[in-house]
């Protein structure tokens, strides 16, 4: 890694974290921002949430839980997304299945 890539990565890592506090309707504690993020400003963020790339959009709300950790290329839409039939009940029983298995709060879009 050149030295210019260095200091872009080191410049990021305090200039997401603060755009993201300023910006999220709510921000807990510990937040970890390692790569470009966006989020909207209906986004509340629980604690020790860490972020490896993430862009959010749309006007829903957008409630993250504690111990949640996204990878590279990680996206949410809100203002699209059809909130009625059976593939809104899957993606439901599979958060709750995360939820019951290893006692996290994952993601909750409404």
């Amino acid at each position: 890694m050149g030295i210019i890539n260095k200091v872009r990565f080191e410049l990021s890592k305090i200039y997401y974290p603060k755009k993201l506090r300023k910006k999220a309707a709510h921000c807990g504690n510990d937040l970890y921002v390692g790569g470009k993020t966006y989020i909207t400003d209906n986004t509340y963020l629980g604690n020790h949430v860490s972020f490896n790339g993430m862009a959010m959009t749309g006007k829903g709300k957008i409630v993250i839980g504690d111990y949640f950790h996204s990878g590279p290329g990680c996206q949410i839409i809100t203002s699209f997304h059809n909130y009625e039939g059976n593939a809104m009940n899957l993606l439901w029983i599979k958060m709750l299945l995360l939820e019951s298995v290893f006692g996290l709060e994952i993601m909750l879009l409404y």
